[in-house]
């Protein structure tokens, strides 16, 4: 903005000038904070699918669906298993080639949907064994 168009307007009427700025001021800050709701939305996101993404691709969770999917209690609860849902919670813990695992995942049923917990162990040098399933309601 020209500085002598500026204090032109300011000196022939300040309180429209003062206005005027006040209001371009809250746009301004009105499109930063709403800049920084989008962007902490989307790295929210990436770091929920990147976490999702390793969690489904982990032997735990492998273990867990082939259990779920044999689980005759699972198939007639849900009336058959359609699909998983996006997001499943849970962790899993590794030392020393010692680990546990807990992991809740949604199974979408043709009749309905339901989470089950799967709990599981894995022993040195050996594999992951589930050790408790449970249907949560």
């Amino acid at each position: 903005m020209d500085n002598n168009y500026t204090s032109k307007q300011l000196n022939n009427n300040p309180e429209a000038y003062f206005k005027a700025a006040k209001k371009n001021n809250t746009k301004k800050a009105l499109i930063i904070v709403a800049a920084i709701i989008i962007a902490l939305g989307l790295i929210g996101f990436f770091i929920v699918t990147g976490i999702s993404r390793v969690l489904k691709g982990s032997d735990t969770y492998n273990l867990a669906i082939n259990t779920i999917q044999n689980d005759p209690e699972v198939k007639k609860l849900t009336g058959g298993i359609k699909d998983y849902g996006f997001l499943s919670t849970g962790s899993i813990e590794i030392d020393n080639g010692v680990g546990t695992a807990s992991l809740t995942i949604t199974v979408k049923g043709v009749k309905k949907d339901i989470d089950v917990a799967v709990a599981m162990e894995k022993a040195a040098n050996s594999e992951w064994k589930v050790t408790d399933m449970e249907i949560v309601e």
